[in-house]
């Protein structure tokens, strides 16, 4: 678990902040209180980021499509955590192979719930999925 954009947009916000500072004469106080802020909020957003083991993403479904037929891909996620989770999943298959609808899922899951989205395809080219990846952004 990194540092995330959320913590990044936070701290760039108090650029404002320090710019403030160089027309007050104690820009050293300012310096100093800057810095606590963002310690502080770097401990908040290390605890409100959910760990990579307390949700898991799985996609299911057949490997072998027909060729012009439009067919469903489901992924299940189950969330383990003790939290509502409003996810945005993103499939990575290849556009010049397939036709995607509902390419970008967008949900809400409650804690320690397995909830389906789905999505549709229609293969365009032979040949199978194989493992392509399923990328996801989650915040509370």
């Amino acid at each position: 678990m990194g540092i995330t954009n959320r913590f990044v947009y936070l701290l760039s916000g108090g650029i404002i902040f320090l710019i403030l500072a160089l027309f007050l004469n104690n820009s050293f106080t300012v310096f100093i209180i800057y810095n606590l802020i963002c310690a502080a909020l770097l401990i908040i957003d290390y605890f409100i980021t959910i760990d990579d083991k307390l949700i898991t993403i799985k996609r299911s479904g057949i490997n072998k499509l027909s060729i012009y037929e439009k067919e469903t891909i489901v992924i299940n996620v189950y969330n383990k955590s003790n939290y509502k989770l409003y996810l945005e999943l993103k499939d990575e298959i290849p556009d010049f192979y397939f036709q995607i609808e509902n390419k970008i899922m967008k949900g809400i899951v409650k804690p320690r719930e397995r909830k389906n989205f789905q999505y549709f395809l229609v293969p365009t080219k032979h040949g199978e999925i194989g493992r392509a990846s399923c990328r996801e952004r989650v915040w509370i």
